[in-house]
């Protein structure tokens, strides 16, 4: 569990995470290859994997849904790429809340 602060009602509210395995995230985005989902990481238009295992890795579903929404809204990579900023900025945010007791 997650605490997350929802700011169109200004409260938090907890929300479980699952990590999504690249077939999840190739799924979600219609790419058909996994160089697809690499090269836009590098462009800054999508989240850095999360390391799962010696040989695998995942993406946040929170993250991936953010994602989807805003290329479902239009958005520009300049706009998306500020997105990917603050999703990679809640991770810390989120490790640190940890680490401080205020789960």
């Amino acid at each position: 569990m997650v605490c997350v602060f929802d700011w169109r009602k200004h409260s938090t509210k907890e929300m479980e995470m699952a990590i999504k395995r690249m077939s999840d995230v190739l799924k979600a985005f219609g790419y058909r290859s996994r160089t697809t989902v690499y090269k836009n990481v590098n462009a800054g238009v999508f989240t850095r994997p999360i390391s799962i295992g010696v040989r695998a890795v995942g993406w946040l579903d929170t993250e991936i849904e953010a994602i989807s929404v805003a290329l479902a809204a239009g958005k520009n990579q300049t706009d998306i790429q500020a997105l990917v900023d603050k999703l990679h900025a809640r991770r810390i945010s989120s490790y640190n809340s940890v680490l401080e007791g205020g789960e």
